[in-house]
């Protein structure tokens, strides 16, 4: 086999070695968020990243976030989902709600008052 050839292998094989070695896929044994607990950290944490990029969302403000504890995530299909408590007097269109994925770790988040309107059906 001539040098040239072997050397356009070996380049080849480095090329396809790299592209695997730099593929997003993400292949775990164990979910990124696998506890309600932890779903909920993931959204509070979303909700405030959103405050503190646009302030005048208000419905992701600490005290509007605080207004609605405690937080329940409930597991379906694979996707957690994060909803607060109402308190009385609260209206329910002010509290953040959200929908964490399992293996990923990935938020969506909306308020309650978009979630009746355009529901999500899930994965």
């Amino acid at each position: 086999m001539p040098v040239r050839a072997r050397r356009l292998g070996l380049v080849f094989l480095i090329v396809v070695l790299g592209a695997l070695a730099a593929s997003p896929l993400v292949f775990r044994a164990f979910p990124a968020v696998p506890s309600s607990s932890d779903a909920v950290t993931a959204a509070k944490r979303a909700w405030g990243s959103v405050y503190d990029k646009a302030p005048w969302h208000r419905e992701f403000s600490p005290p509007n976030v605080a207004r609605f504890e405690p937080y329940i995530a409930t597991l379906s299909g694979g996707v957690w989902f994060v909803t607060g408590t109402v308190p009385l007097g609260s209206k329910p269109e002010d509290m953040p709600n959200a929908r964490v994925r399992r293996w990923d770790g990935a938020v969506e988040f909306h308020l309650a008052a978009r979630a009746s309107n355009n529901r999500w059906r899930g994965p």
